[in-house]
């Protein structure tokens, strides 16, 4: 999904990019604007799936009379995974693109 919408994104910026290209921008000058939308959109979900998560496991918990612990360092592991594979895939759409 990441991959994705870096791709919308440097389609419909590509006049921007190729007027960057032809005045001497590096490709990595070109490529941070959209690291940093991909940070930004891991970090928005994956905080989202921590609240879905969290308030699912007590909603299961209050239904079923159980009493299961979600790992306290659990939102740090989301946010890590997330912005791994947002950072992956983004480098890899932009591989594809910025040829």
């Amino acid at each position: 999904m990441i991959s994705n919408t870096v791709k919308l994104s440097m389609s419909n910026r590509s006049d921007f990019i190729e007027i960057l290209q032809y005045n001497g921008a590096s490709d990595i000058f070109i490529k941070i604007p959209f690291f940093i939308e991909s940070i930004l959109q891991s970090i928005i979900g994956s905080f989202i799936a921590f609240l879905l998560v969290n308030y699912s496991f007590i909603v299961i918990n209050s239904y079923f009379n159980l009493n299961v612990q979600i790992d306290n360092f659990l939102w740090a592991w989301m946010i890590g995974l997330c912005l791994i594979t947002g950072i992956y895939a983004s480098n890899k759409a932009m591989k594809k693109i910025l040829v």
